[in-house]
């Protein structure tokens, strides 16, 4: 038997039908979360990739370069410089700076 629901019933699906509250990154990850009609039982699933989970989809661990970007005052970014391959941080003002303006 297929996993969960047809693409047809994936398109009816709504908030409404939602079993379980998701983590705001499974969110917004696209992942929402229906009951299949068939067996009852819980199942996950991304409309943009029509991928279909029984068991709660795994997103990727976030590195500490990704929390250090998210972490960065308003204004900064950072970026791996191309030919040294070391990161550092430039301001929307033009500002830049091998430290972590956090630091």
């Amino acid at each position: 038997a297929a996993l969960g629901a047809d693409s047809n019933a994936l398109n009816m699906a709504s908030s409404s039908a939602a079993i379980e509250k998701l983590e705001p990154e499974l969110a917004a990850a696209g992942w929402e979360s229906a009951k299949d009609p068939n067996s009852g039982k819980a199942y996950y699933f991304r409309r943009s990739t029509d991928e279909r989970s029984w068991s709660k989809p795994n997103l990727p661990k976030k590195s500490p370069e990704d929390e250090k970007k998210r972490l960065l005052l308003e204004g900064w970014k950072s970026t791996k410089d191309p030919s040294s391959g070391k990161v550092y941080y430039y301001h929307t003002s033009g500002k830049t700076s091998w430290e972590n303006p956090l630091s």
